[in-house]
């Protein structure tokens, strides 16, 4: 156990290597938080120099090419939670833990037109699921009905884009939840309706159907069962290869892990807001500039 002393809007990130990254997000982003929770050490990392011009999307990974752990800010100029703009300019910015300092990579690099949702890192970038809109109005649950996941590359800092797989069994019974994993290392999706559970696995030459199995009896009741949209309430979800179990963070309802092996879900009664593969990492010192 490792307690962290929080404010509201705190979030997680991200949790990678060991490595666990926060931030505060009311209407900008205040600060962010570098956690190792083997060694109980954190480091407040400031603000991007640009996060208070609008809404952020942030995601935290490890750079394969220059071995360094990274943030990166998806800036949408002049939108805000409750105003979005998606003919706004966007500016990316990315911090490096070993040169501890941010910088900045470029405008327009990405759509204003994208909407970004979960984010997860998987084989050296960070991934989000996203759907794009052209002058729409939209709200609550169309929000959610992500079409696309836009990857980041920490390495080459290219931006990329591949649509989601078409799962017809499950769109017959509604509108999927979607969900990005990672799964031995590689990037996944979870598709989770009233009656289907799907986890497709993305490869170089495209999606892989992983699992498919029925949703068992009041699973998905239990998370919809409120006045909430159930996307809303959903903060993360991890597949541990191990014990077969998929586990889903849903925020004050608590925990609820499903085996995929044996059938059955368990649900722990209280309020989590992220869950997470636990690695030991005993570095720190080293992963910090250098005087």
């Amino acid at each position: 156990e490792f307690t962290i002393s929080i404010d509201s809007g705190d979030d997680v990130v991200g949790y990678v290597n060991g490595l666990l990254w926060l931030h505060n997000f009311n209407y900008s982003i205040k600060y962010m938080v570098l956690c190792n929770p083997s060694i109980r050490k954190c480091l407040l990392i400031p603000p991007s120099p640009a996060s208070h011009l609008g809404r952020t999307d942030v995601g935290f990974g490890y750079d394969l090419l220059s071995h360094d752990y990274k943030a990166v800010v998806i800036v949408h100029i002049g939108s805000d939670e409750y105003n979005f703009q998606f003919l706004s300019r966007t500016l990316v910015e990315v911090y490096s833990l070993k040169m501890g300092s941010w910088s900045s990579i470029g405008t327009d690099l990405v759509s204003g037109e994208w909407y970004l949702g979960k984010s997860v890192y998987a084989n050296g970038a960070v991934h989000w699921m996203a759907v794009r809109y052209r002058g729409e109005i939209f709200s609550g649950s169309k929000l959610h009905d992500f079409s696309h996941v836009m990857s980041f590359d920490l390495g080459t800092q290219a931006f990329s884009y591949r649509e989601l797989p078409r799962s017809d069994v499950n769109e017959a019974y509604g509108r999927p939840l979607k969900l990005p994993l990672s799964i031995h290392g590689s990037l996944a999706v979870l598709y989770l309706s009233w009656r289907y559970i799907c986890i497709w696995v993305m490869e170089e030459n495209g999606w892989t159907q992983e699992y498919m199995m029925e949703s068992p009896c009041g699973f998905y009741d239990y998370l919809s069962n409120s006045s909430y949209n159930v996307a809303d309430r959903i903060n993360n979800a991890v597949f541990c290869e191990k014990s077969n179990e998929l586990v889903i963070a849903a925020d004050k309802e608590g925990i609820i892990s499903y085996n995929i092996k044996a059938k059955d879900y368990k649900i722990r009664h209280y309020s989590v807001t992220y869950v997470g593969k636990y690695v030991e990492n005993l570095l720190w010192k080293e992963l910090l500039p250098q005087p």
